[in-house]
């Protein structure tokens, strides 16, 4: 049994649609991005740290700073690898 139908009776009973519970989680969900440090990055395109840099100097990767750390958004990494 689903948690959705399990809630069915509450939901009748407030007069709230299942349909529209759905639809309205379906919206709230956003893919959550996944961030790799430099070594992290380094290992996933099997390049050396010096390398890393060197391409976030001449702008092919960019970075976020989160304090003193730099965090790569591994979908930007994935498409330097293709």
């Amino acid at each position: 049994m689903s948690k959705l139908t399990a809630l069915r009776p509450i939901l009748d009973a407030m007069n709230y649609p299942i349909d529209e519970l759905v639809a309205d989680l379906a919206t709230e969900q956003q893919p959550v991005e996944n961030y790799l440090t430099v070594k992290q990055a380094c290992n996933r395109l099997n390049i050396c740290r010096r390398t890393l840099y060197n391409m976030m100097e001449d702008g092919t990767i960019t970075p976020i700073r989160l304090r003193r750390k730099l965090l790569f958004p591994e979908t930007k990494l994935m498409q330097v690898l293709s």
